[in-house]
């Protein structure tokens, strides 16, 4: 919190110096500065936001899919078909039992390369599962037979 407001004050110090009376190069050259220091804390605050919003994403053969998420752990989750699965992206369409659906990106920089490959090959299959057998023998029971 203190990087973003760090940021905030850094902008708002950019605009006041753009509107003094200082010669035109200084002047240039400080907002600028603070412009990018300003730009540089926002960045960072976000990124250290977004660190707490982590989520893990497990397959297990008894268990199907689980979603960990910090305030809850490992919890069931359901494969929906709006998931995309490209060689560079893979957004998967989630929901919880009983909850929300989500949206989760896996861009492929964050898994090694066997490891988002596998991910791809697994999403893949799911639809041909489901076709074949009628429901996916990816998903347990409660989480495959939970109302939308």
């Amino acid at each position: 919190m203190l990087a973003g407001l760090q940021g905030m004050l850094a902008l708002l110090a950019g605009l006041a110096v753009a509107g003094s009376g200082m010669p035109q190069p200084a002047a240039g050259v400080l907002v600028v500065f603070c412009m990018a220091w300003g730009v540089w804390c926002l960045l960072r605050s976000r990124r250290r936001h977004c660190a707490s919003e982590r989520k893990g994403l497990r397959y297990q053969r008894n268990t199907g899919w689980e979603l960990w998420q910090p305030g809850t752990g490992w919890q069931p989750v359901r494969v929906l078909a709006g998931s995309l699965v490209t060689r560079h992206l893979v957004v998967l369409h989630l929901a919880e039992v009983g909850r929300r659906t989500m949206r989760l990106p896996v861009p492929a920089d964050v898994l090694d390369a066997d490891s988002h490959r596998r991910l791809r090959v697994s999403l893949r299959l799911i639809p041909l599962a489901e076709r074949v057998a009628g429901s996916s023998p990816a998903l347990p029971a409660e989480v495959r037979d939970s109302p939308k």
